[in-house]
C-alpha cells in the first residue's frame, strides 16, 4: 500500500527535534484553508491538499501542481512548515529510493518514509525571523476605494 504519491510533498507533524506538533487538529485546520462546502453542507477538501496519518502522526500531503496553479498558497504552506519547524519530505524521492533498493514489502514503506523524513529535512533557516503576515488571497486588482453604496 502506497503512503504517498510521487507528485506530492508531505508536511510531517513532527519537529526537527522529534516532538509531535500541537494542536492535534493542525492538519485538518491547514487543509481547511483550501476546503469548501458541498451542496449537502459537507466539508470537501481541495484536490491540492489532504490530511493523512503516517504511523499515527498527522501529516498534510500537498500536490506539487499547487506551486504552479497557486504559488502564493504553496508558499504559505511551505512557510507554515518552516515557521513551525516541521519536517517536509518529497514523496518522489522516497519512491525512487524504494525502487533502487528493490524493497517492495509494504511493511518497509513506513520505515522508508520515516528515514526519508529524517535524511531529507533541510536545516531550518531564518530562526530569528519574525512570523510572516497572513498572505493576501485576493487578485492583484483588489479594490483600493470603498464599494459604492447599495441602491434601495
Amino acid at each position: 500500500m502506497l503512503i504517498c504519491n510521487p507528485y506530492e510533498v508531505v508536511i510531517h507533524g513532527t519537529t526537527s527535534s522529534g516532538k509531535i506538533f500541537r494542536p492535534g487538529d493542525w492538519a485538518k485546520r491547514l487543509c481547511g484553508i483550501l476546503s469548501s462546502f458541498t451542496k449537502d453542507n459537507r466539508l470537501s477538501y481541495s484536490k491540492w491538499v489532504r490530511p493523512m496519518l503516517v504511523d499515527n502522526i498527522r501529516c498534510v500531503a500537498v500536490d506539487k501542481k499547487l506551486k504552479t496553479d497557486n504559488p502564493q498558497m504553496f508558499r504559505f504552506l511551505m512557510d507554515f512548515a518552516t515557521d513551525n519547524d516541521l519536517r517536509v519530505i518529497d514523496c518522489k524521492a522516497l519512491l525512487e529510493e524504494r525502487e533502487q533498493g528493490g524493497q517492495n514489502d509494504p511493511a518497509n514503506e513506513r520505515v522508508l518514509l520515516a528515514q526519508a523524513i529524517e535524511e531529507n529535512t533541510p536545516p531550518r533557516k531564518h530562526r530569528n525571523r519574525p512570523p510572516r503576515a497572513h498572505p493576501t488571497f485576493y487578485a492583484k486588482s483588489a479594490r483600493t476605494t470603498p464599494p459604492p453604496p447599495l441602491q434601495p
